[in-house]
């Protein structure tokens, strides 16, 4: 128990037995170890409350975990998460993420596109030294102001979301109207927000198809959509919405893999006195009342909280799935069987 989390790579076990735990009325039991779940739990033991984790992997981390997958364990890789950008400095701060050892380095260049003929486009963090990748690639000039022109145009409507009168990350979330306002009304910028598709933007700014290649996967990684889908536009918003040691939104390498972060973190979770366990999975989510083990253990809580994936929470919660939750992922199931 004495021992950092990163010291064992997010493999905590149980620090007691379910029979213990049991015995316990937790203010809050948190479902999944994932770094948002870590995050939630420092939170609420800093506030005083009583926090269980329960992490169904023998690894803490979800999406953001490190892995030995070779013989030498020395080796380890991040499995999925690979980049941090959108980690926010107000988490780092109150968590004391640096004091606890996160170190992470700018990615630069940002990204590296090669092409059939051999030549490659480089996104720099430094806009001249992308500006010579676009010339020795002989684009257009107005296709060169149209990259940047484009990436204004995200950048400003991160500033106006974020940077303005209040957050709409850090602060209530705002409605619709609330976020079109916040936007100053602009139509371009409201339809980035919520219909456009990446390929409709970039059409706006430059013709050049090797530049819409190299941008389009910054709107489409991490989904089952095209380009060409509604929705993609705010994709790319989403992963320009970070503003890492104040420099915007650039991406960075953490020293260790990616699992560092989530480590750090169920370090300072742990500290503030919320309790972990890995290896532990949850068969079903009591409202009201706490959680059942998979070994039939009950555990009873005031609250749950779920970092588990939605479809995975539906399937926790069964029977007692709020109709309107229940209306709500039986019309994607809909849409998603269309597609």
């Amino acid at each position: 128990m004495n021992s950092s989390v990163s010291s064992v790579l997010g493999r905590v076990g149980m620090p007691m037995t379910t029979a213990e735990l049991a015995r316990e009325s937790w203010d809050v039991i948190v479902v999944g170890g994932g770094h948002n779940g870590l995050t939630c739990a420092a939170y609420l033991a800093r506030e005083g409350l009583s926090v269980l984790v329960l992490e169904a992997r023998e690894r803490l981390g979800g999406a953001c975990t490190l892995e030995q997958p070779f013989p030498d364990e020395r080796y380890t890789v991040s499995p999925c998460a690979y980049l941090l950008g959108l980690l926010d400095q107000r988490v780092i701060d109150e968590l004391g993420l640096h004091d606890r050892g996160l170190e992470y380095y700018v990615a630069d260049p940002e990204a590296w596109t090669p092409f059939p003929d051999g030549t490659a486009f480089v996104q720099w963090v430094d806009d001249d030294r992308t500006r010579d990748s676009l010339r020795a690639l002989g684009v257009s000039p107005a296709d060169e102001q149209g990259y940047f022109a484009y990436g204004r145009l995200f950048r400003d409507i991160r500033l106006k979301l974020r940077k303005g009168a209040r957050d709409a990350w850090l602060d209530e979330s705002p409605g619709r109207a609330e976020i079109e306002e916040m936007l100053g009304g602009d139509r371009t910028m409201i339809d980035v927000v919520f219909h456009a598709s990446v390929a409709d933007v970039l059409d706006e700014f430059m013709g050049d198809w090797r530049l819409k290649d190299a941008l389009f996967p910054g709107a489409i990684i991490g989904t089952y959509a095209g380009p060409k889908d509604p929705g993609t536009a705010s994709v790319k918003l989403m992963h320009r919405m970070g503003d890492l040691d104040g420099r915007g939104a650039v991406w960075a390498y953490v020293r260790g893999g990616m699992g560092m972060v989530s480590f750090i973190i169920a370090d300072a979770a742990r500290e503030a006195g919320a309790v972990l366990a890995s290896g532990v999975p949850v068969s079903r989510v009591l409202p009201g009342e706490g959680v059942l083990l998979e070994d039939g253990t009950r555990l009873l809580a005031g609250e749950v909280v779920s970092n588990a994936d939605p479809k995975v929470l539906l399937g926790l919660l069964g029977e007692a799935t709020p109709p309107a939750m229940r209306e709500r992922s039986q019309a994607w199931a809909a849409v998603g069987s269309q597609a």
